[in-house]
């Protein structure tokens, strides 16, 4: 399966209350996040610098549980295709959620389904803010290679194959503690 790049929105989430979950949305607004991950646009864009490593505050382990498991959830779904799928839901909201369920719906409308398995390995590249984080941004090189999209006959459905793309995401906690992936972006075949 060839990924398509995502587009982002942008919502700010601050405060905490005395159990460590964020107590009121502060800012919302449209445009790219500031991602410490550049993610290339196209496929002529340039490739995307390395994000630097992460020395903060440690992230959330639920924060990259939620990340593995969106990967995994969205790798379910695409062997079905069925973009309606409540899976894609339970560990993804707002951009990314807008981003896989179109990507899955347009994969669907073609009849076609994945097999096998994208791969992937986030590091954190910020997370914020430094007492009772909220908001954890990870960079990740997603590997397409062998997670191919087939007819129904069961064939290959083109002789394009993947390949690596660089990826940046924001995972976040809602209100009731939850944490999600709210945006990720990935760019084009060989940006990582």
């Amino acid at each position: 399966m060839r990924l398509t790049v995502g587009l982002i929105g942008l919502v700010g989430l601050a405060g905490c209350s005395s159990n460590g979950v964020p107590s009121h949305q502060v800012s919302a607004h449209a445009g790219p996040p500031a991602m410490t991950a550049g993610v290339a646009a196209s496929p002529s864009s340039p490739a995307p610098s390395a994000a630097p490593s992460w020395t903060g505050v440690p992230a959330p382990p639920e924060a990259l549980a939620a990340y593995d498991a969106m990967m995994r959830d969205v790798t379910a779904v695409a062997a079905t295709s069925d973009y309606k799928d409540p899976r894609l839901a339970a560990h993804m909201t707002a951009q990314a959620l807008s981003f896989w369920t179109t990507t899955l719906a347009d994969q669907q409308a073609k009849g076609l389904v994945s097999r096998a398995a994208p791969q992937w390995s986030p590091r954190v590249t910020k997370v914020s803010p430094d007492e009772c984080p909220d908001r954890v941004e990870v960079a990740d090189c997603l590997d397409d290679s062998a997670w191919l999209k087939y007819k129904p006959d069961g064939t290959v459905a083109d002789d394009v194959a993947g390949g690596k793309h660089a990826s940046a995401a924001a995972i976040v906690r809602k209100p009731d503690g939850l944490w999600v992936v709210d945006q990720q972006v990935i760019g084009a075949i060989g940006t990582c």
